[in-house]
């Protein structure tokens, strides 16, 4: 409504004509859903939330059935908006040089491409609106959100009991047709802190009040290899009586050297189970992953010795 400016809209509200851009995952999904509810069903423009009387134009786009390129829409100064239906699966490429005064975006987009939207507001400042499901747990996207506070961006959250025309009993049929570890994302909108689960189980039945380990525990410790991929490390104990394993500790970090990763890895005082790629050929100038770490360590007077599969740092 803000875009064809109606007098009764009481929203967010542009004086002139505006070039808009709204956004979904791919163009069959674009079609599905935004362009549903814009336009109506396809071959009925006119029947979703944009007036028939205030189509000027709707331009197929090619290659999609039925799919939309551009909708021009009567705007109350006398001149016409422009709304672009975009997907994210045309890559950043394709999101670049225009500039806009609003842009929507249905579904979590990639970070290349948020960013790329962004840039294109920069000049008129105008607003960015997305609406999702944080599917894909603290992404960098939600992070911005969730965890960098800023007077210029805002989160309204919408749960399953925000939505009044279901009763109780159909929300507890909803909610149980998910498996535990997507409950509170589907329900709640909490994202997980993983990149993706594992196993489809919740977490909060896996964890126990910390204790000390039991002398006649066995102790291990697992390393991932990496640099901008994070290198990673853990500690596991064993407890061969139940036979149940413990994840007690772990470690991530980007960008920093075999050196830094040793040196914080020696106060652990464990053998690490060398992974599985650390033989590679490729990621290495030396002729194993192995040896390389082997050459920066012993090169700055920390001795590291692999055997059979182990890492022994001392």
């Amino acid at each position: 409504m803000q875009r064809v400016g109606y007098e009764w809209w009481t929203g967010y509200r542009f004086d002139h004509p505006v070039r808009v851009w709204v956004c979904g995952e791919s163009s069959e999904v674009v079609r599905e859903t935004i362009q549903r509810l814009l336009l109506g069903e396809p071959g009925y423009s006119g029947r979703g939330t944009i007036p028939k009387d205030a189509l000027l134009e709707v331009v197929p786009a090619r290659g999609t059935p039925e799919l939309v390129d551009t909708i021009r829409v009567r705007h109350a100064s006398g001149g016409s908006s422009t709304i672009g239906l975009k997907s994210y699966s045309q890559g950043r490429e394709r999101f670049q040089g225009a500039t806009l005064d609003f842009a929507w975006c249905d579904e979590e987009p990639p970070s290349d491409v948020f960013h790329e939207i962004l840039t294109r507001l920069n000049v008129t400042g105008g607003p960015l609106i997305m609406t999702f499901t944080p599917l894909m747990g603290m992404s960098e996207v939600v992070r911005r959100f969730l965890l960098e506070k800023s007077p210029h961006r805002t989160v309204i959250k919408m749960t399953l009991d925000d939505a009044e025309h279901y009763s109780d009993k159909q929300r507890s049929e909803i909610i149980a047709q998910y498996p535990e570890h997507m409950k509170d994302i589907r329900a709640k909108g909490i994202p997980s802190f993983g990149a993706g689960l594992i196993f489809p189980v919740d977490e909060k039945r896996l964890l126990v009040e910390p204790f000390k380990c039991p002398t006649h525990w066995p102790k291990i410790g697992a390393l991932d290899i990496g640099f901008v991929h994070k290198f990673a490390a853990c500690e596991l104990w064993h407890d061969r009586d139940l036979d149940i394993i413990y994840l007690v500790k772990t470690w991530a970090v980007r960008e920093q050297t075999p050196l830094e990763h040793a040196q914080a890895l020696r106060s652990w005082k464990l053998q690490f189970a060398w992974p599985a790629d650390g033989r590679s050929h490729t990621c290495w100038r030396w002729r194993t992953a192995d040896e390389a770490i082997r050459r920066c360590w012993l090169g700055h007077d920390v001795r590291a010795r692999s055997v059979r599969g182990w890492l022994n740092l001392s």
